[in-house]
């Protein structure tokens, strides 16, 4: 798509889009629900925070079209509402991992030997506590 395809319209919802995700713990239960949908108590403890504010964060993307809720399992859960998202998802943090992740390994073999450890970001934790 070029820049002359773009609407105000177009670009208003885009940016509502990327408001929605652009909290870490927003874009961390985004990436725990590209595998399965959940409820806010499970995504609440996988992020490691109260439910009450999982359900803050679930709601906002609820309202901007990002998530669905399912009520007819026995705990309301979520779910991606738009697949082709969480594809887009998908590849944009993976181009930002990539690019993130060249600093960083310059940085780390800058350092000395002892000072050398390697510290996994809360979003990683996260995630492979989610798994």
């Amino acid at each position: 798509m070029t820049s002359s395809e773009w609407s105000e319209d177009r670009a208003r919802d885009a940016a509502q889009f990327l408001q929605a995700i652009a909290h870490p713990i927003r874009l961390l239960l985004l990436l725990l629900l590209a595998e399965r949908q959940l409820p806010a108590s499970k995504l609440a403890c996988a992020v490691g925070i109260s439910q009450p504010a999982a359900f803050r964060h679930l709601r906002c993307m609820v309202e901007a079209g990002i998530l669905s809720i399912n009520t007819r399992t026995a705990s309301m859960t979520f779910a991606i509402a738009v697949p082709e998202t969480m594809r887009a998802v998908l590849e944009m943090t993976a181009a930002l991992s990539a690019e993130l992740k060249a600093p960083e390994e310059t940085a780390r073999r800058q350092r000395s030997p002892d000072r050398n450890q390697d510290h996994p970001p809360e979003a990683s934790r996260a995630l492979s506590s989610a798994a």
